[in-house]
């Protein structure tokens, strides 16, 4: 595996668990919500630049993210 596939690999499962924690879900069941309403995308397509911010906004831009798509935690 290349270093940035392992390096993006590595970045969406800390913030499965970061969103995970933050709304008291179980990782796997986070990842099945990121996944349906595209928040796992959201993270892969900016990854150039979320890399470069604090957790808790990618949680933050994630949960908006995934709200405009028809997510509904709170």
């Amino acid at each position: 595996m290349a270093a940035e596939a392992r390096e993006l690999l590595e970045y969406i499962v800390f913030c499965v668990g970061e969103f995970a924690d933050r709304y008291e879900l179980a990782r796997s069941d986070a990842y099945r919500y990121l996944c349906q309403y595209q928040g796992i995308q959201f993270v892969v397509e900016g990854f150039d630049h979320m890399h470069m911010i604090s957790f808790f906004d990618v949680v933050d831009f994630m949960t908006t993210y995934c709200r405009k798509n028809g997510g509904y935690l709170e």
